[in-house]
């Protein structure tokens, strides 16, 4: 993929084509994020292309639309508005509604839902076309992506560490480019993708962003750690092992947060090993959580983090997937948190230890 503009332009696109490409990669292992419905058929995709490349607009649709029960026209008016007409007419009759965003989006959702999606207010027509600071066409592109997958591309887009609960329930996600769009607008088509899956995005702080269903949006906390002094414990672009040499606490954490990003389990872990890695870096000893230390946990770090930003992303991940981890003099040990919410659970938290 090519990319032309400034050098952050161009270091995003490098990291988009990455991530994009490696939705082509072997199935992930059981503990991910599941997927429970199978891509929209062929006829309805072959629909959707044939539509965007038409209108020339980036199509954000909901994660659930309704199958065809009769196929598309083939013999469409050579006069192009003509053309568009007969196509959102057939939609139509199928229960799908093309409702326009603007000069270069347009959302499919079930018609009869066009008005649910109140959490994702059309915003389309605040963007126009740049030829500055882009991304090109098809840069982002999903025919049937899984929730972990596309979190991982937008965690690249929005320079933020995405946290959300490893069961999130959800068909795959739709989402091809069809023009060239600046960050700003790519991060929008994703935002409402994810919106009009009845998913909310809540941005935490400077460093993170939650996503959790809309069900389970009362129990979200942001209390993301405030810049400050701390040092790094993953840079920009780390790609070697931190030297095994030092022995201080500071080469210790590195070493260990790069084992975590690195390793065989980087981005699909257990319960255990986040209260094994919160252990070490609080100097308590992890008691062994039985049954629930297997519930896995979605956690990627592929972005700078400090000490105090790290402990939070692991406590954060375990309390959005229901645990919570509890301290008990010189050791932590794993528990359930309520269910369903309290008041107390929406309550703003405590600072992890430091």
């Amino acid at each position: 993929m090519k990319c032309g503009g400034k050098r952050i332009i161009s270091t995003l696109c490098l990291a988009l084509s990455a991530a994009v490409s490696a939705l082509a990669a072997a199935d992930a292992p059981s503990n991910s994020v599941r997927k429970v419905a199978s891509p929209i058929s062929a006829q309805l995709s072959t629909a959707l292309d044939n539509y965007q490349a038409l209108s020339g607009k980036t199509l954000l649709c909901a994660a659930r639309l309704p199958e065809f029960a009769s196929p598309i026209a083939t013999n469409l008016p050579s006069e192009k508005s003509k053309a568009l007409a007969q196509f959102e007419a057939e939609f139509a009759t199928n229960g799908i509604a093309i409702i326009q965003d603007g000069p270069l989006f347009a959302r499919v959702v079930p018609a009869e839902r066009r008005d649910a999606f109140t959490n994702a207010p059309l915003h389309g027509a605040e963007f126009q076309p740049s030829q500055s600071n882009q991304l090109p066409a098809g840069a982002l592109t999903f025919p049937a992506a899984t929730l972990e997958q596309f979190l991982h591309v937008y965690q690249q887009l929005r320079g933020r560490i995405v946290l959300h609960p490893a069961r999130l329930p959800m068909p795959p996600l739709r989402l091809k480019t069809a023009t060239a769009l600046s960050t700003e607008q790519a991060v929008y088509a994703m935002n409402t993708v994810l919106a009009l899956a009845d998913l909310a995005v809540i941005d935490d702080g400077l460093k993170f962003v939650q996503v959790v269903s809309e069900a389970e949006r009362i129990v979200v906390r942001t209390k993301a750690p405030k810049a400050s002094e701390d040092t790094l414990l993953l840079y920009p672009g780390q790609s070697a092992r931190p030297a095994t040499a030092g022995t201080n606490t500071l080469a210790r954490e590195q070493r260990l947060l790069y084992e975590f990003v690195h390793g065989p389990t980087a981005r699909r872990h257990t319960a255990e090993q986040l209260l094994a890695l919160h252990a070490e870096l609080v100097g308590k000893t992890a008691v062994p959580a039985g049954t629930i230390g297997t519930n896995p946990i979605s956690l990627d770090i592929s972005l700078p983090v400090t000490r105090s930003e790290f402990l939070y992303a692991i406590n954060s991940a375990l309390w959005l997937n229901r645990l919570v981890i509890a301290s008990d003099g010189d050791s932590v040990r794993l528990r359930a948190r309520a269910r369903p919410p309290t008041n107390a659970d929406a309550a703003t938290p405590k600072q992890p230890e430091q």
